[in-house]
């Protein structure tokens, strides 16, 4: 972890290469970035908006027909889609600073749930502020340790964000609260996120005159799943079509949980309409890049488990759309991109440096439609996973590889699972299963483990958590069996 005085390097960082980076991109809104608190009009606004454990199979943009999701398919529709977009991390608190910071979270040590991102870490936020951007912060946190409910005072911790409407966590949605500038906690009266669209429209409005980068941060889909009953009407738990890799004991039935969940992103569909609304009627969607993502999605029984932390599809395959109308021609791409890669890819199409440490890559010409990066996979982990699920499951740590075709995950002294994606896409035949000695089997191996062990040397990470008993592919293979629809 950096000391404190590593802001006062970002600063000279960034007085160093504000000229030179006037030249990232193509964008002929890049020149003449200036490293003062006054900024052209033309620079695009940046909106980076998140629904909490929102897997990528749930939207009606990603192929799933049951979910009711107009206004992120249109927001699709006019948008580039990332079709392989990844979770670095699929745990909340890592998945929220590796968004921030562009960087992984052995890098930053927000290893887990509940661990504070240190100061001494340079956020999205600190770069554009630094040249001239208003930033907002609005929702759920998640960043500031283990008091979940208390307060995130004005200074470092709220890492660049100077207007402030955030809870550390709250997942009442209809007893929800936040703080502004002061320890006192304001009571929200309604459902959680349509006041905290109500709060960054608010933030828009006042900020319409100069660029402005506003997070937003939606609780639902996440569980409990408090969600009014118009948006629980549009779903019948007995018409919910299951996946085919849904496993569960006899005495469970998935369905009304699954209903339930979808109506969270339901909920929060109709707010992305009002703020799409908002962007028109203020006659500034076409300057304003519009990001939405998850930070990881949920397994709702597949493979019967729950919850996140899985190297498995539902887990880290996440919806990651951008809209840029100014510049980006709206179409799906299937680039590789994960969640590190934001952070840089936003800071260049916004024209401002990307610091120093970053270890996402730039996909911002990708964006504006040229050549971009092609890597051939993207990393994902756990490194200390949640003690709620780790007690539960009892799963060590882990890193793996998501590539085109497979995904591979391994434990420290352990192989674990791989699957091939195209021939298996419900990752329900694990190769390592009854094929681990083919010689087939055995070589994709070695070749996808020299690349993650790679990739984990270029950053830094030697896999060195604490030794875990031994642990057998057989011991974390579902015990249920699937349902029957």
């Amino acid at each position: 972890m950096k000391a404190d005085s590593s802001k006062m390097n970002r600063r000279a960082f960034l007085a160093a290469s504000g000229t030179a980076a006037a030249a990232v991109g193509t964008s002929s809104l890049a020149a003449g970035i200036q490293t003062s608190k006054t900024v052209s009009r033309d620079r695009p606004n940046l909106i980076f908006v998140t629904a909490d454990q929102a897997r990528a199979q749930s939207f009606g943009f990603m192929g799933n027909r049951q979910v009711h999701s107009p206004n992120f398919d249109r927001l699709a529709r006019e948008s580039v889609v990332f079709t392989e977009s990844t979770s670095v991390c699929p745990i909340c608190t890592p998945a929220r600073a590796i968004w921030l910071t562009g960087r992984y979270p052995t890098s930053t040590g927000v290893i887990s749930n509940d661990i504070q991102l240190p100061v001494g870490e340079t956020s999205s936020a600190e770069v554009l502020k630094d040249v001239g951007y208003a930033t907002g912060y609005v929702g759920k946190w998640h960043l500031d340790g283990p008091l979940r409910q208390g307060f995130t005072p004005p200074g470092p911790r709220r890492q660049g964000f100077d207007y402030w409407a955030a809870a550390n966590i709250c997942h009442h949605y209809t007893k929800a609260f936040y703080y502004r500038d002061s320890p006192e906690k304001i009571d929200i009266a309604g459902y959680q996120p349509d006041h905290e669209t109500d709060l960054a429209i608010g933030f828009i409005e006042n900020h319409r005159n100069k660029p402005f980068h506003l997070n937003l941060h939606w609780g639902p889909p996440h569980d409990p799943y408090i969600v009014p009953e118009k948006y629980m009407q549009l779903y019948d738990p007995a018409r919910i079509e299951l996946r085919d890799n849904v496993m569960v004991p006899d005495h469970i039935d998935p369905r009304k949980m699954i209903a339930a969940y979808y109506a969270g992103i339901s909920a929060v569909d109709w707010n992305m309409g009002r703020l799409m609304k908002a962007l028109d009627d203020m006659a500034l969607a076409e300057n304003t890049i519009l990001v939405f993502t998850s930070d990881h999605g949920d397994m709702l029984y597949s493979l019967g488990l729950t919850y996140k932390q899985w190297p498995y599809e539902e887990c880290v395959r996440v919806p990651l759309l951008v809209r840029y109308p100014r510049r980006a021609e709206a179409r799906k791409v299937d680039s590789l991109i994960s969640s590190v890669d934001i952070m840089p890819t936003m800071l260049s199409l916004c024209g401002a440096p990307i610091p120093d440490g970053v270890q996402g890559t730039d996909f911002a010409e990708t964006v504006r439609g040229g050549e971009g990066p092609s890597p051939d996979a993207a990393m994902i982990m756990c490194v200390q996973p949640c003690a709620r699920y780790h007690d539960r499951h009892g799963t060590p740590a882990w890193r793996g590889l998501r590539t085109r075709s497979h995904t591979y995950a391994r434990f420290r002294n352990e192989d674990w699972c791989l699957y091939d994606n195209e021939k298996d896409p419900f990752q329900r035949r694990n190769l390592f299963a009854d094929r681990y000695e083919e010689p087939e089997v055995r070589a994709l191996r070695q070749r996808l483990d020299a690349t993650l062990q790679a990739r984990l040397r270029a950053i830094g990470d030697g896999f060195d958590a604490p030794p875990f008993p031994k642990i057998r592919w057989s011991q974390l293979l579902p015990q249920t069996h699937a349902i029957t629809t």
